[in-house]
């Protein structure tokens, strides 16, 4: 049996993970119903993002090596749907903090 058989970790693939393909369908969903912005808690993110191999960061590292050693840079063009799924994952962690946060995207702006 070849190795990458046997390694779990070369067999990943964020297509397979609900992690990511639940937030990507979420994501189509909410953009075909106009989404334009979303808001990230950065207090939230840093309170997880070290929080080891489950915490946000490195599930989005994991996934996007999935990208570069499954897909590669001809690929499927995995990453840009990682990186959406990734960010409404950051949104849903954000939301779940209790509080509201009114943020305008460009405060520059009126």
């Amino acid at each position: 049996m070849p190795d990458e058989e046997r390694d779990p970790e070369t067999r990943y693939h964020w297509g397979q993970d609900p992690y990511y393909t639940d937030a990507l369908a979420a994501w189509r969903r909410r953009r075909d119903k106009g989404l334009r912005f979303l808001t990230i808690d950065l207090e939230a993110l840093e309170r997880v993002a070290f929080l080891g191999a489950d915490s946000p960061a490195y599930k989005l590292m994991e996934a996007m090596c999935s990208v570069e050693r499954l897909e590669g840079w001809e690929g499927y063009k995995g990453a840009p749907r990682v990186l959406f799924a990734a960010l409404m994952r950051l949104a849903e962690l954000s939301q779940t903090t209790g509080r509201i946060t009114r943020v305008r995207p460009y405060p520059d702006v009126e």
